[in-house]
């Protein structure tokens, strides 16, 4: 899925278990998932998507903004369905694997279905509409054979997002990252820019304003893999986009990240063990809720866009235990692409 670049991250790792079991692998993906996805496996075919392409208002209701693109998200359901069936008869696919994709699914191969949720929460004055839209998104959801979550069993991070109806199998948390290892402190914050426009471009002018006043030193990655950027603020370092062994070293060299706090975000932070301060999207009710849930665990601090403030996150996050709290189960993405593969 093209909605931010959470949904490819997490595929890395799953593409890579594929790997190392001998599937033989094509890429499909749009926008800069696409080119994030390209990057990491340039000697896997990769074929275009139709693109989502959502925007967020400046002001106003999102849900407003994202109802008056409902045509476009259905057309691009269709089209990709369409895509995805051309590609199993001319490449001979097996399985196909939707992260997030509703139209991704074939009728001629076994089709599984990524997600940490089958319910979604709807923001405040818009509840009377969630029976319909959950009901909606489980009927494109049961067109897959399997529904596989990126989570742990009793984490508490996505039982709010599911469903009895649904019947699915938690794979672990998805990771671009390897486990958290010693690093040298190189940086006193690293902050993370993400998600559509226009709210990523609003937050990246918020915390680049703020970390040219702040007094250590600081990365500032703006989420772009499309640019390549490289330029320095005063004693601010300033990214567009790393790849993944750079970032990996970058946030484990970093005290605190700040971020959104987005699904995929919270399971890299988790796999590196790093303290962190998250601002939600505004009125994206998922990240609220998960950012609500790790702070009342005291595991991470969360501040809303409109009231942020960078010396008060840093000092929260700093003060609460951070997010190597979680004790991982090892082998779950394993044992399921194993049995898939069988």
């Amino acid at each position: 899925m093209d909605w931010g670049l959470g949904h490819a991250t997490r595929c890395i790792p799953v593409i890579k278990e594929l790997q190392r079991q001998g599937a033989d692998i094509r890429i499909a993906s749009s926008g800069s998932a696409g080119i994030l996805l390209r990057n990491e496996f340039s000697g896997i075919p990769y074929f275009e998507l139709p693109g989502y392409n959502p925007t967020y208002p400046q002001q106003g209701s999102m849900m407003l903004t994202l109802m008056k693109q409902l045509p476009k998200f259905i057309r691009t359901i269709r089209n990709e369905g369409k895509a995805v069936e051309a590609l199993v008869a001319e490449h001979h696919i097996d399985v196909v694997i939707s992260d997030n994709r509703y139209g991704c699914f074939s009728r001629k191969a076994k089709s599984v279905f990524i997600t940490h949720q089958v319910e979604v929460s709807l923001p405040e004055g818009w509840a009377m509409l969630a029976s319909t839209t959950n009901s909606v998104l489980q009927t494109c959801i049961r067109r897959f054979q399997e529904i596989w979550v990126p989570d742990q069993p009793d984490s508490g991070l996505t039982e709010q997002f599911m469903s009895a109806r649904i019947p699915f199998t938690y794979i672990g948390w998805l990771s671009r990252f390897d486990e958290a290892q010693g690093h040298v402190k190189k940086y006193d914050v690293m902050a993370i820019v993400s998600g559509p426009e226009p709210q990523r471009s609003m937050f990246e002018s918020l915390v680049r304003d703020q970390l040219q006043r702040f007094p250590g030193r600081a990365l500032l990655v703006t989420g772009n893999p499309v640019e390549m950027s490289r330029m320095k603020e005063g004693s601010v370092e300033i990214l567009s986009h790393l790849r993944t062994p750079d970032m990996a070293e970058a946030m484990g060299s970093s005290e605190v990240i700040i971020a959104r706090s987005g699904y995929s975000t919270i399971m890299d932070l988790i796999a590196l063990g790093r303290k962190a301060a998250f601002v939600p999207t505004p009125q994206q009710p998922e990240q609220a809720w998960l950012a609500k849930v790790l702070m009342g665990g005291k595991i991470a601090f969360c501040q809303d866009q409109h009231n942020f403030v960078l010396a008060t996150a840093m000092e929260g996050a700093l003060a609460f235990k951070g997010l190597g709290t979680f004790r991982k189960q090892e082998g779950l993405l394993e044992r399921q692409i194993k049995i898939l593969m069988s």
